[in-house]
Order: C-alpha cells, then structure tokens, then sequence
C-alpha cells in the first residue's frame, strides 16, 4: 500500500525511501482494487410503486485491496465490455436527466460521470457501492423483446487524488442480470355465444412468484359499431363514464371507467404465483330497432411497468354533446409508459335481421344495406 497522506491516507507499509519532489502520490499508489457483486445473479423486481421489492435487492458491489482513500469510479456496462476504458468517467454515459427512453438506450454507466465524484474508499482499501433505482429501473423498463437475460460487466477505477492524474483499474468482471417478465401475450378463444362476441384471453408471466404487481394492462382501440335502421348512425358506448357514440377513428383506452389498467389492475393469479390473466368478450346482439350492426374493432392490448401508468385517463377529445357525446378519446398523460411487449387483435360481426330471423357472420368489410 502506499503511504501519501495528502491523498490516499494510511497505508499498511511505508515506501523504502521518501518520495522525491517529482514523484507523486499516484507514482506510489500501485495497487490494483478487486470489485465483484454481492450476489451471483439478479432478477429485475420492483413491487407496484416502482421500489424495490423485500428479497430482490439491487445490483451492488464490494471493492476490496484497493489503496487506502483513494477516489473510485464504479463503471457498468450492458451488454459490451469494450465500453469499459479510461476513466474516470465515460463519455456519453447514463445520464439521469434524459428521459426515460433515451437513457435505456445508453449501454455504459460511470458513477463518476453521474456525479459522484466524492465516492472514496475507506482506511482499508475497501467500500461498497449500490446501482441507483433509477438505473435499476431502465432496466426493467427495456422491452422484452431486447432484454431476457443480460450480461451486465464491470470494474473499478481508483485514483489517489481527486484530478485523477493517475489511476489503478481492476479486471473486467460480470454478471447475469435476469428479467423479471417472461411473456405476454393474448390468446383468441374465437367467437363465442353464437357468434355474436368475440372472445380472447390477456395473460402475462413473471420469472419470480407472486411479483405479478410489478406490471400491468393497458388496452387501446380504435374503429365502430356502426348499425342502420333506427334513429342512430352508431351504437352507444360508455367510456371513462362518459356516453357517447361507438366511433373511435382513432387509438383511445379501451376502459368504462377512469382507471387505465385493464379490469382495473386485478387479474386472476396461476401458476404459483407467476401468471396473471384476464379476459375480454366485445361484442352484443343487435338492437331491437335496428336492421344491420356490424362490430369492426381493432385492439393493442399493451403491457407496461404499473407504476408508470398515470391513476386516471386523460380525455383529449369530447365532441358533441350531453347526454350522448360523439367522438371521446381517452389517453394517456406524458411522458408516455414505455410498452414492454404488446399483442394486437380484433373481431368484425355483421348482424342483419331479417324477416325469418337474424343470421350473422364475420366479414372484413361491409358496405351497408
């Protein structure tokens, strides 16, 4: 260990002779620090407000047999070692102040470039340092389809003083970080109750049991339930507690009531404790005064992390008026849930009554009467 006290502090011996006014604490410092994470693996578990979950901590290191003092940087890289180079800090690194899905986007992280240019080791040439939630938390933001299972790498940048004139490195070590979220998906179960609804199953599976909460369902739609015959061009619908006409010419939630999250966020839980399902049946018989109805709805049925979908539905468009309002569209407030995986569905029903009866059918398109 080195002996400088302006800088690295204590140290377990002393040089053989005394420094020269042209040597520096840094020419003396010449242990490399060893990092390694507290754990062997890690799965990406927040519980339903975004924090983190009793039993899933987050990525954390040990840094031992470094010089006594001296300023460290922690430096992370998803996916790509060759990131891991000079230092303190790495250009183009996470940032905090970007939004959410620019800084999924950035492979490299420097705690130094984040700020933490303090951060030392104790008298011992040891420490410890814990991955910000926020960083935690673009992980498990990362869309399924590009994140399973990652191998997260890392090492430790020391130096004697805080210009980090000179610096001693650890190896490049790594780890396997695992998402939480293993599949999402809808299944059609087909037309049902003679046709007139069409029925399909939402599901979504986690890696670790009863973590289900993490996540929820968001569905959106768009198109009409257009019918002839009576007084009305379409059929009334309730949406966010508002009726109004079933033409949806563009995506709106696909919610009766104010809360966005499908089935407001209670699903049927399976599977010990790792599979949550619900299930939607659109659709309806015709109406008593009508002639033709035909259902053309298309659905986005859209999973994101619970906590970033908003308490309520933001109405941005209410046309016509009371009591049955035209066009309403409901969304979400920005920034916008980043969709961890989706699946998209819909159903067409032409109902025409005639004098024997009403035979129905499931066409593309319809022209009318």
């Amino acid at each position: 260990m080195c002996d400088c006290s302006g800088g690295c502090g204590s140290a377990k011996k002393k040089p053989d002779k005394e420094p020269s006014e042209k040597q520096t604490c840094a020419s003396l410092c010449t242990d490399k620090p060893k990092i390694k994470a507290k754990k062997a693996s890690y799965v990406v578990v927040l519980d339903k407000t975004g924090n983190l979950k009793s039993g899933y901590p987050i990525l954390e290191f040990e840094i031992t047999d470094g010089c006594p003092n001296c300023y460290i940087d922690i430096q992370v890289a998803k996916g790509d070692s060759s990131l891991l180079s000079g230092g303190p800090g790495i250009s183009g690194a996470w940032d905090k102040t970007k939004p959410a899905k620019d800084r999924i986007k950035q492979k490299a992280f420097s705690s130094w470039t984040n700020g933490q240019t303090s951060l030392k080791l104790d008298g011992s040439g040891k420490g410890t340092y814990k991955m910000p939630l926020e960083w935690w938390r673009d992980l498990a933001r990362q869309p399924l389809s590009t994140f399973t299972t990652q191998k997260i790498y890392f090492r430790v940048v020391s130096a004697c003083d805080a210009n980090a004139t000179s610096t001693n490195d650890s190896s490049i070590s790594n780890i396997e970080v695992h998402n939480n979220l293993v599949e999402m998906k809808v299944v059609d179960k087909g037309y049902i109750n003679g046709g007139l609804n069409k029925s399909v199953s939402m599901e979504f599976k986690v890696r670790e049991a009863n973590t289900t909460e993490m996540y929820t369902i968001v569905q959106w739609n768009r198109g009409s339930n257009r019918i002839w015959g009576g007084t009305r061009t379409y059929a009334v619908v309730t949406d966010y507690g508002i009726s109004h006409d079933s033409n949806i010419p563009e995506w709106a939630i696909d919610r009766l009531r104010t809360n966005p999250r499908y089935a407001d966020g209670v699903y049927t839980i399976s599977g010990g404790g790792k599979k949550a399902t619900t299930t939607d049946a659109p659709g309806g018989a015709i109406g008593a005064s009508d002639t033709h109805d035909f259902f053309t709805l298309d659905f986005d049925t859209r999973l994101h992390l619970n906590f970033e979908v908003p308490a309520t539905v933001t109405v941005t468009k209410k046309e016509g008026s009371a009591p049955i309002w035209g066009i309403v569209i409901g969304k979400l407030a920005d920034p916008q849930p980043i969709t961890l995986a989706n699946d998209t569905w819909n159903f067409r029903i032409l109902q025409i009554r005639t004098a024997t009866g009403v035979t129905v059918s499931h066409p593309n398109t319809y022209g009318g009467p």
